[in-house]
Parts: C-alpha cells; sequence; structure tokens
C-alpha cells in the first residue's frame, strides 16, 4: 500500500473517531442553566445521566427522522416539577436543545457548550430507581416508556431482563413483539413501586433500588 493510501486510511479514521466523540454527550457544559456534567450508564450505553444547577437529567439515545439526539426527562429540585428535554447532537463541541415541563406544551431552549477541562466526577443523582422488565421467555421484544403521553425511551429487549434507570413518577410501559398480544401497563416508580392490574394498583417486589417488573408475552389467537 502507498504512504498516500496510508495516510488518507487513517485521516479517514480519524474523522470516523472525531465523529463518534462528537456525538457524545458525555461531559462538563456550560449551559442555559448553569453547568451540566453528563455521564454515560456503564450496563447500559445508551443511557446517560447528570446534574445542573437546579436538578437532575436522565436520558437516551434516540434516532429521530434519521437524527441521533438524547431525550428524557428531568427533576427540579427547587419546586419538585418534572419535565422533558431533547439534545440535539453535539457539533463543534456545542449542542442545541429544548425542554418543556410535564403539564405543558410550551417548548423552550436548552443549549450548552463544551468545557474543554471536564472532571472525572459526576454526582450520583438522587432518587433514582432501577426497573427491571424480566421475563422466563427467551426471546426479542420492544420496550418503549411514556411520561404525560411523550415517549421518553426506546429500546429492544433481548434476554430475559433488562434494566432502565428512572426517576421517580409514573410511566406509561409498552412491550410488544410480532404476532404477540401488547402489554401496556401504568407502572409507578418510588419506595413503593406499583403496577396497574384491573385498574388497581399492585406492589411490585423490590431489592433496594432495584423495581422487578415480570411479565409474559402471549401468542395472539
Amino acid at each position: 500500500m502507498s504512504k498516500k493510501l496510508i495516510y488518507l486510511a487513517l485521516v479517514s479514521i480519524l474523522c470516523a473517531q472525531g465523529y463518534v466523540a462528537a456525538q457524545d454527550w458525555e461531559g462538563d457544559w456550560n449551559s442555559t442553566f448553569g453547568k451540566l456534567q453528563v455521564k454515560k450508564q456503564k450496563y447500559n450505553g445508551q443511557q446517560y445521566v447528570g446534574v445542573y444547577g437546579s436538578g437532575i437529567v436522565h436520558g437516551a439515545i434516540e434516532i429521530k427522522n434519521g437524527e441521533k439526539m438524547l431525550s428524557g426527562t428531568f427533576v427540579n429540585k427547587n419546586n419538585g416539577k418534572t419535565g422533558v428535554f431533547q439534545f440535539n447532537a453535539p457539533s463543534k463541541g456545542e449542542f442545541i436543545g429544548k425542554w418543556v415541563w410535564s403539564n405543558s406544551a410550551s417548548w423552550q431552549e436548552w443549549s450548552g457548550s463544551k468545557i474543554k477541562h471536564t472532571s472525572s466526577y459526576v454526582p450520583s443523582p438522587p432518587q433514582f430507581y432501577t426497573l427491571q422488565p424480566y421475563t422466563d421467555q427467551e426471546t426479542d421484544y420492544q420496550v418503549e416508556l411514556y411520561r404525560n403521553g411523550i415517549r421518553i425511551f426506546s429500546y429492544k429487549g433481548f434476554h430475559k431482563e433488562s434494566e432502565l434507570y428512572l426517576p421517580p413518577g409514573d410511566w406509561e410501559l409498552k412491550i410488544t413483539k410480532n404476532g404477540y398480544v401488547t402489554i401496556h401497563d401504568t407502572i409507578h416508580i418510588g419506595p413503593n413501586p406499583t403496577k396497574m392490574v384491573k385498574g388497581n394498583p399492585t406492589n411490585l417486589a423490590t431489592s433496594g433500588a432495584y423495581i422487578y417488573y415480570p411479565f409474559l408475552l402471549r401468542k395472539r389467537k
């Protein structure tokens, strides 16, 4: 291989690595609402958690209209209110995003620029719980979570169990698989988690901050 081809190959690799890095939200940011620290979750590389001046954020990578973005929920510590955010993929050290309160339809800007010298420590957000849907079936399925009618998370579950790191509150859970009956449930995340059974809340098993949600996929008749 000629030196020119080797050089072009190296440039392509470096550009690709730069593109991947540019797509990552991990690190410290000067944002619309002060310093925003974001960290990728080790057990699920698609999920991120972070803290900012007035609260905590939690989101997951999603593709919308062919564009990669980080979308999720936030909790404001000052007033206890929750909301939804969407951050577009970072470009040249900046991201453009928006947010809305859970009971509102009026989106507002939330953008930021990367801080070059970032800290390695991101405080652990308080009051987060791990929801673990699981089944005895060896099958793949689609899991979706909604809040106030807005889809926040969507991912494939390939094994008997999966994990989601969630702030407290009510979540709409949807599990689908081709040829099977759709599971649609309301989950209350908190110290006393519940799910709805025939319109009545039923306690879910817990272990510390883990909440277990067993389910069974039934074939359509």
